[in-house]
């Protein structure tokens, strides 16, 4: 379906979690965001490290 009208969805029951609930979410989602913040730092530092190591083993 490409246009989903009111009138056909409105009837679909969407529970919303408590205002508990909804902070403990909120506070896993920004946990795993810095999480993956963290891994693209190491993994940038990882892939500067690999060029300079082959950098080195070619001079």
């Amino acid at each position: 379906m490409r246009t989903a009208y009111l009138k056909d969805i409105n009837h679909i029951p969407c529970p919303v979690p408590y205002p508990v609930k909804q902070d403990e979410i909120a506070k896993m989602l920004s946990t795993l965001s810095e999480k993956l913040e963290n891994e693209v730092i190491f993994q940038m530092k990882l892939q500067k490290q690999k060029e300079f190591l082959l950098s080195q083993m070619f001079i």
